[in-house]
């Protein structure tokens, strides 16, 4: 029984675990099968051919199917869309490589609010951009950085810092001279602006959810600038549901005011309406 044991642990180490290994070994259990370097090639697996079969068919459709969503994917995402592309020019870290240019990118497209048409307001842009690729690291406050870091750990693992570029630019606008006067406040205006590019239209939707199941075949009277407007302001302003809103002492005590005074004002009006029928009965 003890021989038969061997044996069969020494066919299934045969299966994926290098000759040499098994046969340097004295004993069988103490082959060392889950060092890596010890076990044999993907290709070299015995693993029969009906199974090699199946997973070659397996790698095949997976490899089709990756190859599909890469194909969607550099079709239809912005990978070389101008307003993405430009709007790396406000990172912190790659100001450096950053050129005039993708600043006047969004110069033009938004020339109303960014009206800097004559010589002189872009040449003082350009000055605050020039400046801006100069400023270093230390000059903004630690404090501004470790409230802007952001980490993600990633698939592999691994721990990856981002900084939010709105925190960063937010302290950057405020920055002053010895004069007093903005230092990057043109390029501030324009970089505050491209922060704020909605970069999709999730909200816009949820919108439009939330007027599809409020507006039902059983509700399907109410008006857009009437009862539904109301209720999709309130929703918005408080997406909580509305059985765990808990109103303040102050609030519950205003609508107890508010309704005692209004029940006093229609029931002396019912009793001086009563009391004149009443009176006009017996005349």
């Amino acid at each position: 029984m003890s021989y038969r044991l061997h044996n069969f642990l020494k066919t299934l180490f045969g299966k994926f675990v290098s000759v040499r290994v098994i046969k340097e070994a004295d004993d069988m259990t103490a082959v060392a099968y889950e060092e890596r370097k010890n076990q044999l090639d993907d290709n070299a697996l015995h693993i029969g051919l009906v199974t090699r079969s199946l997973l070659r068919k397996l790698h095949d459709e997976v490899t089709s199917q990756i190859d599909k969503a890469a194909k969607y994917a550099i079709s239809n995402l912005p990978l070389h869309d101008e307003t993405l592309l430009s709007a790396q020019f406000l990172n912190f870290d790659t100001r450096e490589t950053a050129i005039f240019s993708q600043v006047e990118h969004f110069l033009n497209r938004y020339p109303t609010l960014l009206n800097f048409s004559s010589p002189s307001e872009l040449f003082s842009l350009s000055e605050d951009f020039t400046s801006f690729q100069l400023l270093e690291r230390n000059d903004i406050p630690d404090r501004v950085w470790d409230s802007a870091i952001v980490s993600q750990q990633d698939d592999g693992g691994d721990i990856r810092r981002y900084f939010r570029m709105v925190i960063i630019w937010s302290h950057i606008s405020t920055m002053r001279s010895s004069d007093g006067s903005f230092l990057y406040g043109r390029l501030a205006k324009v970089t505050l602006l491209v922060l704020v590019i909605p970069h999709s239209n999730a909200e816009e939707e949820r919108v439009f959810s939330l007027i599809t199941k409020n507006k039902t075949g059983f509700r399907p009277s109410l008006k857009l600038d009437g009862t539904l407007s109301i209720i999709i302001q309130m929703k918005l302003a408080n997406p909580e549901p509305c059985h765990r809103y808990e109103p303040m002492k102050e609030v519950i005590g205003k609508a107890k005011t508010a309704t005692m005074t209004y029940n006093k004002a229609h029931s002396s009006s019912a009793s001086s309406a009563s009391t004149t029928a009443s009176t006009s009965s017996s005349s």
